[in-house]
């Protein structure tokens, strides 16, 4: 079964109901130069860096969802890679409660660790340290981190922004600039990834081939 194409990642990047991978790759190119952090003031670097952080999700999901599409066209088997879990709806954050600084610096740290235990620490079946993994398995560990990360920046910046007094703004500042740290990482996955999927559609390999993964 082919994937349907999640509307909102259409929305993020500004694409019609059916685009191709070039307009998907012209479209995030777009997308990161309009919204890149550096081009806007002090006070608005953190907004946008949450703004880069979907955008990266929504290439790399669409990425990942023609790869799967590309292979269930040419392989339709039940061996295809799964195609990428689109994101719940927006997280919803706590109402009025006596110390919501300290509620939103808790789900920011539970989301940080999440984004990093699914990622950065991945296993195999085993148990063990898991460093050569496929593409499609690697787009959707990237995926789910990136998710908890969006999260976890949105909850450090709402403690940042609304509680300047509260004694959990130094620490969150900390782990903003570190998920700041992480989204670059990711802005590399992205362009990486995209040129060795462009590359395997156009030959036809194994979608299960495990190539290694470098952060340069």
């Amino acid at each position: 079964m082919i994937p349907e194409i999640p509307a909102h990642y259409l929305r993020i990047l500004g694409l019609p109901d059916n685009p191709d991978s070039a307009d998907i790759k012209r479209a995030y190119h777009q997308a990161a130069r309009s919204n890149h952090p550096d081009l806007f003031p002090d006070s608005e670097h953190q907004k946008q860096e949450l703004a880069m952080m979907r955008i990266n999700e929504a290439y790399m999901a669409l990425t990942a969802l023609f790869y799967v599409r590309g292979q269930a066209e040419s392989k339709p088997s039940s061996n295809s890679p799964p195609a990428a879990t689109p994101p719940s709806p927006e997280e919803k954050l706590p109402g009025p409660l006596k110390n919501p600084d300290y509620v939103y610096y808790k789900r920011g740290i539970e989301n940080y660790r999440a984004g990093q235990r699914r990622f950065f620490d991945r296993k195999n079946a085993a148990g063990r340290p898991q460093h050569f993994v496929p593409d499609s398995q690697l787009l959707n560990l990237a995926i789910s981190a990136l998710r908890h990360f969006q999260k976890s920046y949105a909850c450090f910046y709402q403690v940042v922004s609304e509680y300047p007094d509260s004694i959990w703004v130094r620490d969150s500042k900390f782990h903003l600039w570190r998920l700041e740290q992480y989204n670059r990482v990711y802005t590399r996955i992205c362009r990486q990834l995209a040129s060795r999927v462009a590359a395997k559609q156009e030959q036809q390999g194994d979608p299960g081939l495990a190539e290694p993964f470098t952060e340069g």
